[in-house]
């Protein structure tokens, strides 16, 4: 196409705002657009490098970059004038490196509270920025990538692809040749035949063979299922309400109470068990401690720093024939006067009437129901 010369452009009075940018070539030797009628020439920067990030762009340029040796960073003006133009073009690309363009201050791009940044990814790729001051936003009114980065997304070919055959359109577009494989008839099962097709799958050896009836069913070894039989491959139901056990045949029957199980009530005799003692720790040094041997077996007392007025008094609990209760108290250095109170008695064992300094004092009882008290048996 004929050069178009600057003398034959149309004229444009003064003061009018419609413009084209246009790049001009050569070295840059203006520090503001050069504008010709409807046109605006953009002042080309230095050709930019990633040593030069990141690089503040005026209004009127068109910064050059070569993100050979890494990525770069180009920044608008701030708040610059009304109908500012800027252009950043991705003149040689390194690897993957980009052009990151950022806005400053309050300015965004493209709309309200829009975009702070723009990136140019593409060898040959530009962007032309116009200010709008009243709102502050950058509007893109161009952006071009270069078809010749495109190339690797589309298939060069020779052929017509409407003219030519299935294979010729194969080869055309490098995708090689397909393998082919007939057509499989029949309502059977098919599997992979290890060929690109497929085969009639066997019943019992490739898939389990469907099964009649309503029983359970079990794996028959191969590749299919039988009936299960009761009491062998499964536990029957059982019927009842009692606590069951195994038969040995793989099913259940009622267990017997006091022979297969304990019962809260029943006679049972118990071997080779251990009954764990209940114990607990009192330190608060209180004149009443409180025990309760409905949930205490044994009681540790330690430091006590006072007389115990009576064991009794805040005793709790409802023994029975048989059991046992264990003290210990042990001073915090003073010898501490010790007084039981009705619930306790003397057997041939007299009740200790005081602690043995610093040293833990041990006392025995068992519950006597004659009396209803629990009666001293040890002391040491």
């Amino acid at each position: 196409m004929a050069d178009t010369k600057f003398s034959a452009l149309p004229s444009v009075s003064a003061g009018a705002t419609d413009v084209v940018p246009v790049v001009q070539g050569g070295t840059p030797s203006r520090t503001t657009p050069l504008s010709i009628g409807k046109l605006v020439l953009l002042n080309p920067t230095a050709l930019k490098a990633f040593a030069d990030s990141p690089v503040s762009a005026a209004a009127g340029d068109l910064v050059t970059c070569d993100t050979t040796n890494g990525n770069i960073t180009v920044n608008l003006p701030t708040a610059p004038a009304d109908k500012t133009l800027v252009c950043v073009k991705h003149i040689t690309r390194g690897g993957t490196n980009t052009i990151t363009i950022n806005t400053g201050g309050t300015d965004v791009i493209n709309k309200a509270a829009g975009a702070t940044s723009y990136t140019l990814t593409v060898t040959g790729q530009d962007v032309i920025f116009q200010y709008q001051a009243s709102t502050g936003i950058w509007y893109v009114i161009a952006d071009d990538i270069s078809l010749t980065q495109l190339d690797a997304r589309y298939f060069q070919i020779s052929n017509n692809l409407s003219e030519g055959t299935a294979a010729t359109m194969r080869t055309s577009l490098g995708l090689g040749t397909v393998a082919t494989k007939a057509a499989t008839s029949g309502t059977s099962i098919l599997k992979g035949d290890n060929a690109g097709g497929f085969a009639n799958a066997t019943s019992g050896t490739d898939y389990a063979p469907a099964t009649s009836g309503s029983a359970i069913l079990k794996g028959n070894g191969s590749g299919g299922f039988s009936s299960a039989t009761s009491g062998t491959d499964y536990a029957p139901a059982t019927s009842g309400s009692g606590i069951l056990k195994g038969n040995g045949s793989g099913g259940f029957s009622t267990a017997t109470a006091d022979t297969d199980y304990t019962t809260p009530t029943g006679t049972e005799t118990l071997t080779n068990k251990r009954v764990t003692k209940r114990v607990s720790a009192l330190s608060a040094g209180s004149a009443t401690p409180a025990i309760n041997t409905d949930t205490t077996d044994v009681v540790h007392i330690t430091a006590q720093s006072a007389a115990i007025t009576s064991f009794t008094t805040n005793l709790t609990g409802t023994p029975v024939d048989g059991d046992t209760l264990r003290i210990s108290i042990t001073d915090n250095g003073t010898a501490r006067a010790l007084t039981w109170g009705t619930s306790f008695e003397a057997s041939t064992v007299a009740l200790p009437t005081t602690t043995v300094i610093s040293t833990r004092l041990d006392v025995g009882f068992f519950w006597n129901t004659e009396t209803s008290k629990w009666r001293c048996v040890a002391v040491a």
